[in-house]
C-alpha cells in the first residue's frame, strides 16, 4: 500500500476495513512496526518532546499491547500517551481512538479529544507590493488540506460500505421467517420454539454490527417477526406474562423496521394475550388500536375479528355485531399477507372468531353456523391446516350445541378433539375444554352420556402437555 502512494491514515483505514483492527493496532501495522519497534519509536518521540514532564512513562512491548487491547482489557492510555503515540505513528490523537474508547474514557478526556482546536490567530495581511512567496505557500498548504480531506472522505466511504451481512444473508433469514410462520401451524411447539430462538439470536447478533440501513430494517423485520411468533408460543403454553414480554420486544423491532403489517399483527397478538388472560375490555381496546395501522394484508380482518370476540365476552351485542361487519368489509378489500402462515388470517379463522363471539353472546344457532363454516374451510386442501384453530372450532361447536341442549351432537363434535395427540394440545384448547366441562356439569351432569363426557374431558385436560413453570 505504501508503494501505491497511500498515506499512513489511508493504510490504517484499510487495515480496519479488511481485518477489523482497532485504531491503535491498525496504525502500528500501517507503520510496519512490531509492538517492540512501536515502543522504541514512542520512547524516541517522548524524549524529543520532553514527555516525562507530561507523565508519559517509558514504553515497552507489553504496555503497547495493553494500550491496544483497551477497553476490552488492558490499560487505558492517558492523553499524554496518546499524544506521543500519535507523533510516533504520524497521525493525530483523535484517529487513535474509536467510539468504544470514547465511551469508556473519563468525560474530561473525551471532551478534550472532541473539542475543536482554538482558531489560529490570523497574521496581518501582506501589502499588495509584497513578494508572492506567502501566497505560493498558502496554495501549497491548501493542496495538502485538499488531499488529506480526500483521503478522509475515502475512509468515510469505506466505513459506509462496511457490513457484516450481505443481501443474500438477510434474504436467507427472511425466508426462514416465512418457513417458520407456516410450520408453526402444524409442528409441535417445542420444535418450533428452538428454531425461532436460533433465528432470533442470529438476527440480534447481526444487528449489533454494521450494515446498510436497508439491511438493518430487514434484520429488525426478522427479529420482530420471530419475537411475535415467540409471543404466540407463550400464549399456546399458557404463559401470558412471557408472551407479553415477547410481544413488547416484537413491537420495538417492528417500529424500528417501520412495517405497518407487522405492527398491526403485534397489536392483535397483544389483544389476544389480554383475551386469554380474561381481560376482554383491554383486548377490545388493543384490537381497535391496531386498526389504525394501514396494513395491506389480512391484519385488519384479524383485528376486527379480535374486537368482535372480546366484545362478545363483554356481552356487548351491538359492538360485537359492528366489529363482525367491519371484518367482512375488510375481507373484501384486503391484499396478500407479506409473510402468511401464522401471520395470515384466512376465512377459516374469521369464522372461528365469529363463532367464539356468538358463543359468548349465547347465540347457539349463529355460533354453530360459524363453527361449521370454519371446519368446512379447513377441509379445503387450499387452506393451511392449524391443529389449534381446528380444535378451537370444534370446541366452539360443542359449546353451541350444549347451549342449544343438543348433547348427542355435542359429544359427536367433541370426539376429534379428544383424539388430538397430547403434544398438540395447546393452552387455548384447555380453556375451551374448561368451558365445555362447566356446561356439561351444569346441564347434563345427571345423565349417563353427560357423566361419561365429563370423565373423558377431565382426563383429557390432565393430559395436556403444557410446560412446567421451571421449563424454558
Amino acid at each position: 500500500m505504501t508503494e501505491a502512494g497511500l498515506s499512513i491514515d489511508r493504510i490504517a483505514a484499510e487495515m480496519t476495513r479488511q481485518f477489523q483492527l482497532r485504531p491503535r493496532t491498525a496504525y502500528r501495522v500501517a507503520c510496519g512496526l512490531t509492538q517492540q519497534q512501536a515502543a522504541d519509536r514512542y520512547n524516541g518521540r517522548a524524549v524529543q518532546a520532553g514527555a516525562d514532564a507530561l507523565g508519559a512513562a517509558t514504553m515497552d512491548a507489553s504496555r503497547i499491547s495493553n494500550i491496544e487491547a483497551w477497553p476490552a482489557s488492558g490499560r487505558r492510555p492517558t492523553l499524554p500517551v496518546l499524544k506521543i503515540l500519535a507523533r510516533a505513528y504520524n497521525t493525530t490523537m483523535t484517529r487513535l481512538v474509536d467510539f468504544d474508547d470514547l465511551k469508556h474514557m473519563p468525560a474530561s478526556d473525551r471532551q478534550t479529544l472532541l473539542s475543536p482546536r482554538p482558531a489560529v490567530p490570523q497574521r496581518p495581511a501582506e501589502p499588495r507590493s509584497a513578494p508572492s512567496r506567502r501566497l505560493t505557500q498558502r496554495r501549497i498548504l491548501n493542496d495538502v488540506h485538499l488531499n488529506q480531506a480526500a483521503e478522509e472522505s475515502l475512509a468515510l466511504g469505506d466505513f459506509a460500505e462496511k457490513a457484516n451481512v450481505d443481501e443474500a444473508g438477510t434474504d436467507e433469514l427472511l425466508d426462514r421467517v416465512v418457513t417458520l410462520a407456516h410450520s408453526y401451524l402444524s409442528k409441535p411447539l417445542r420444535e418450533v420454539h428452538f428454531d425461532l430462538l436460533t433465528v432470533r439470536d442470529r438476527a440480534g447478533a447481526l444487528l449489533r454490527g454494521r450494515q446498510p440501513p436497508s439491511r438493518t430494517r430487514d434484520l429488525y423485520l426478522v427479529a420482530g417477526s420471530v419475537c411475535a411468533m415467540l409471543a404466540n408460543v407463550g400464549m399456546d403454553y399458557g404463559r401470558n406474562t412471557a408472551a407479553q414480554a415477547q410481544a413488547r420486544a416484537a413491537w420495538a423491532c417492528a417500529k424500528a423496521a417501520g412495517d405497518p403489517d407487522l405492527l398491526a399483527v403485534i397489536k392483535g397478538i397483544q389483544s389476544s394475550i389480554a383475551y386469554w388472560d380474561s381481560r376482554p375490555a383491554e383486548a377490545a381496546r388493543l384490537a381497535a388500536a391496531g386498526l389504525r395501522h394501514p396494513a395491506k394484508g389480512t391484519a385488519g380482518v384479524y383485528l376486527a375479528s379480535l374486537e368482535a370476540r372480546a366484545r362478545g365476552q363483554l356481552g356487548d351485542l351491538p359492538g360485537a355485531q359492528a366489529a363482525l361487519q367491519q371484518a367482512t368489509r375488510l375481507r373484501e378489500r384486503c391484499g396478500t399477507d407479506p409473510i402468511g402462515g401464522v401471520f395470515g388470517f384466512p376465512p377459516a379463522k374469521q369464522h372461528l372468531y365469529a363463532a367464539s363471539a356468538q358463543v359468548w353472546l349465547c347465540e347457539p344457532d349463529a355460533a354453530e353456523q360459524e363453527a361449521t363454516a370454519s371446519l368446512l374451510c379447513y377441509q379445503d386442501p387450499a387452506t393451511t391446516h392449524s391443529y389449534g384453530d381446528e380444535a378451537g372450532a370444534r370446541l366452539d361447536l360443542v359449546v353451541a350445541r350444549l347451549q342449544g341442549e343438543r348433547l348427542d351432537g355435542a359429544v359427536d363434535a367433541l370426539r376429534p378433539v379428544l383424539d388430538l395427540p397430547p403434544h398438540l394440545r395447546v393452552a387455548s384448547v384447555d380453556v375451551r375444554c374448561a368451558r365445555v366441562l362447566h356446561l356439561l356439569r351444569g346441564r347434563f351432569g345427571d345423565t349417563p352420556i353427560g357423566r361419561a363426557a365429563i370423565d373423558e374431558v377431565t382426563a383429557y385436560r390432565e393430559s395436556i402437555l403444557l410446560p412446567r413453570a421451571t421449563e424454558r
